[in-house]
Parts: C-alpha cells; structure tokens; sequence
C-alpha cells in the first residue's frame, strides 16, 4: 500500500469518528429528551390533568432521529446481534469473507436507503404534520442522513476486510 493510500484511510478514519462522535451525542440527547418530555406529559396529565398534545408527535420525531444516529453508532461497535456459530463453525478466514460480503451488502442497502430516503423526504415538503403543523420532511429526513453517516463507517469496514485478507 502506498503512503498516499494510508494517509488518506487515516483521514477517512478520522472523519469516521468525529461521525461517530456525533451519531452518538445526538442519539443519546434524543433519547434523554424523549424520556423528559414524555415524563413531563405524565406529570401534567395526572397532576394539572391537562397533557400536552404536541409531545406525542415531537416523541415520534426525536424517536425516529434517536433510532437512525444509533445505526452508525451500533454498527462501528459491533453491537448489532453476530451468529458466533458461523465462526466456529466455517473457522476464521472464511468468517472474513462472509463478513467481507455481509459489508458490502450492508453498504449497497445504506447507498439504496440514502437515494430512496432523499427521494422521499424531497417529496414531503408540502404534507404537514397532524399536531404541530410542521413540514413531514423534519421525520423522514434522518433515514438518508443516517445513511449518509454510515456509508463512510462501513466502507472503512469494508475496506479494512480487505486489507486484513491482503495480509494473510
């Protein structure tokens, strides 16, 4: 591997992580904010018995922004479920390669879920929200972003798959 080639993946790693720094801050204020106001409702519905109706639909926004900000994060963590049979069972360098093919097929599915994101939240400009009025695109729009955000993870993924299989 040329000089020029490991400077820039440590470029591309140092961009991964101030993303997944990000990713992770956001998801974690969203769900912090969610848990508040929904507490916040409850209080008011059993004390002043008087809930406020636009939480529900903020809870929703922020669950859908909580949920898409910890896809990169879970998935540069390796929190997501692993069958460890497959690696016992087929042994570990053809446990690369599947996880080599599983990347690419997960980066494929983030550049199909970013196009199709953005086709969709383009679209929902003029469609607005039962409760607080406010342009649909505020809940859709995560989904591309976060696939934006985990597009650069999983090629780093992808391409140190390759790299340890070079080196073997």
């Amino acid at each position: 591997m040329s000089k020029g080639s490991g400077k820039m993946l440590r470029r591309l790693e140092l961009i991964c992580n101030i993303l997944y720094q990000l990713s992770k801050w956001v998801s974690i204020g969203t769900t912090m904010a969610i848990v508040f106001l929904n507490s916040a409702n409850l209080l008011s519905r059993w004390i002043f018995r008087a809930p406020f109706d636009w939480i529900l639909e903020v809870s929703l926004i922020l669950f859908v922004y909580a949920v898409m900000f910890a896809v990169p994060v879970l998935s540069r963590d390796k929190g997501f479920i692993r069958m460890h049979l497959i690696h016992e069972v087929l042994g570990e360098k053809r446990t690369k390669y599947i996880n080599l093919v599983a990347d690419c097929l997960v980066l494929a599915f983030f550049a199909y879920l970013l196009y199709e994101g953005l086709s969709l939240s383009l679209g929902q400009f003029e469609i607005h929200s039962r409760g607080l009025g406010i342009p649909r695109v505020y809940v859709t729009l995560p989904v591309p972003f976060a696939a934006a955000l985990s597009i650069p993870i999983m090629g780093l993924h992808f391409f140190g798959h390759i790299r340890e299989l070079k080196q073997k």
